[in-house]
This record gives C-alpha cells, sequence and structure tokens, in this order.
C-alpha cells in the first residue's frame, strides 16, 4: 500500500480539478445563452426595471408631507429621524434599483417631508 495522507491528498487534488471543470463548462454554456439571447434577456431586464420603478412611483405617490401635507411624488423626500451611520441613502438605494431596501429603510427609519419642508428642518438643525 502506499502512503494514506499522499492518496487523500491526491484524491482531493483530483475533486478540486473536477468541480473547475463543471465551472468551467457552466461558464461556456452560461456565455453561449446569453450571446444566443441576449436581446430577450436585455429587453426582459429593461422591462422588469421600468415596472419596478412605476411600483415605486406608484407607491410613493401615496405619501405625503409630515409637515404641511403636499403629495406630488416628484417633491417627497425622506428624512432620517435619527442620524446613524448604518443609515442607508434612499436615493442610493433606488438609483442602484433596490426598492425593497429602499422602502424597508424609509418604513423603520425616515419620515416622508416635502422638499422645502426638509430643507427647512436641515436649516433649523445646523441653526
Amino acid at each position: 500500500m502506499g502512503n494514506p495522507r499522499k492518496e487523500k491528498l491526491l484524491k482531493i487534488i483530483q475533486e478540486a480539478r473536477t468541480l473547475v471543470e463543471i465551472t468551467e463548462r457552466k461558464r461556456e454554456y452560461q456565455r453561449m445563452w446569453y450571446k444566443k439571447n441576449a436581446e430577450v434577456h436585455k429587453a426582459r431586464t429593461r422591462a422588469n426595471r421600468k415596472r419596478r420603478h412605476k411600483e415605486w412611483m406608484t407607491w410613493k405617490a401615496t405619501l405625503s408631507c409630515t409637515e404641511c401635507g403636499f403629495s406630488h411624488p416628484a417633491a417627497i423626500d425622506f428624512h432620517h429621524i435619527k442620524k446613524d451611520p448604518s443609515n442607508r441613502a434612499v436615493n442610493q438605494l433606488v438609483k442602484d434599483g433596490r426598492y425593497s431596501a429602499a422602502t424597508e429603510e424609509i418604513e423603520k427609519k425616515c419620515i416622508p417631508l416635502c422638499s422645502n419642508c426638509h430643507r427647512i428642518l436641515h436649516w433649523k438643525e445646523i441653526k
């Protein structure tokens, strides 16, 4: 019989090579699939983004300023009630298409304010 440690090491190396080969075949299949279906994939992605953005804007249209009651979605900002390093910028989450994360951040940590009331509130904080 040979050295059991060496045999075990050779077996591990062979299994690693097999996994690498499987991964490479999978990547190649994915590349070929995308090459054949790129336009369909891009169109589906655009449609999903557009649908999710529309849902976001519809939801945002239901909100109104907690100070004055103004309710146009273009003018609604989200103010973090508590300043905290863990606060995430809602506008960046929305820009990145992370609408669920943005909604969660708003519901847990923010209040809706119109642009004017938001600026006035920050101006008062500075004073």
